[in-house]
């Protein structure tokens, strides 16, 4: 596995990502470079284009001139999150609404568009035990519990959200599969953020009672750019591909 850093391989230049192709000749290729930040993305928009879309065009077409295929690691948010009767399946027509939302989607498209040995990997709300550059979810509610603060949590939103080692393990399915076209990885069984937290509260023996419920449009309030309120992902598609065990 080669995963160069950024200061080995910048993806925005195109004569550089050719040149590193040629070296590793690698078999395939996940594209897990990304502007995650909604609320930044405004502010960073030339930031957020390379690396959500003219990096994996790079990647992508450079590939595809070697039927390389490229899997690319896209979100949930490439939804509006309206759809409140049934998580989103690949069928459902995207509408981002934010900016980096629909940078994402960009990103998709051109992905697909480079081959037909390319796929999208939809994932959600990804948590882990520890990684120190960006908190999430889990570990927010983890860390304000157990310094006894509370924790503010929606819920009136659908989520299921899937822990980091099982999106490495679904992601090595897609790979060792050689898999191709758009696949929505997430838990099995879905729940709110309020919900979640309070399991996650009980699963470390903290205090579920300082997890505090807020609706999603006052949460909504509070960010400066707009989500999808209905953020599930329906993964039947990738459990009937690749097993009930993915």
């Amino acid at each position: 596995i080669f995963a160069p850093t950024h200061q080995q391989l910048d993806v925005t230049n195109k004569p550089e990502v050719e040149a590193y192709i040629k070296h590793i000749q690698p078999d395939q290729i996940v594209y897990s470079i990304g502007f995650t930040s909604i609320d930044q993305a405004p502010t960073h928009v030339s930031e957020a284009l390379d690396l959500n879309v003219l990096g994996v065009s790079n990647v992508a077409s450079i590939a595809a001139a070697k039927k390389i295929p490229v899997h690319y690691l896209s979100t949930e948010v490439v939804f509006n999150g309206y759809k409140d009767n049934a998580p989103y399946n690949e069928n459902d027509r995207p509408d981002p609404l934010s900016l980096n939302a629909k940078l994402k989607r960009l990103g998709e498209l051109v992905t697909l568009d480079a081959s037909s040995y390319n796929s999208i990997i939809r994932l959600i709300i990804c948590y882990s035990s520890y990684y120190e550059r960006k908190p999430d979810i889990a570990r927010l509610t983890a860390r304000n519990l157990s310094e006894g603060k509370v924790f503010v949590s929606t819920g009136d939103q659908e989520i299921n959200p899937i822990y980091v080692k099982h999106l490495i393990r679904a992601i090595s399915l897609v790979i060792d599969n050689r898999a191709s076209g758009i696949y929505h990885v997430g838990a099995k069984d879905y729940t709110t953020p309020a919900e979640f937290c309070k399991k996650i509260a009980r699963s470390l023996r903290l205090d579920p009672a300082l997890i505090e419920t807020t609706t999603f449009n006052q949460f909504s309030k509070t960010r400066p750019e707009p989500r999808p309120q209905h953020e599930w992902l329906d993964v039947s598609k990738f459990l009937k591909d690749f097993g009930q065990d993915g």
